[in-house]
């Protein structure tokens, strides 16, 4: 996989993650993180939508498209819906 997409999802990821650590710290404000990843994801896209129509990302390979599909909410709204459904 391309050095730059791992960046990418690294760094995406890691943010998330953050994230919902906070939320899960913080049962009371937990609302405002989720606002917070909202907004993170939207701004994530956008970048990602830039970095692609740049060519600054180029997918060649199918393990490099696949990274650029998980660097979109897409899995991790999967995520936190299976695991609302296991509980």
């Amino acid at each position: 996989m391309g050095t730059r997409i791992l960046i990418f999802n690294v760094i995406y990821y890691s943010i998330i993650l953050f994230l919902i650590n906070l939320g899960w710290n913080d049962p009371s404000s937990s609302l405002g993180y989720g606002y917070f990843i909202l907004f993170f994801w939207i701004v994530a896209g956008i970048v990602l939508a830039a970095l692609l129509y740049t060519k600054v990302l180029q997918p060649e390979s199918t393990l490099e498209k696949i990274g650029i599909f998980t660097a979109t909410p897409v899995v991790c709204i999967v995520i936190v819906w299976l695991i609302w459904a296991l509980k």
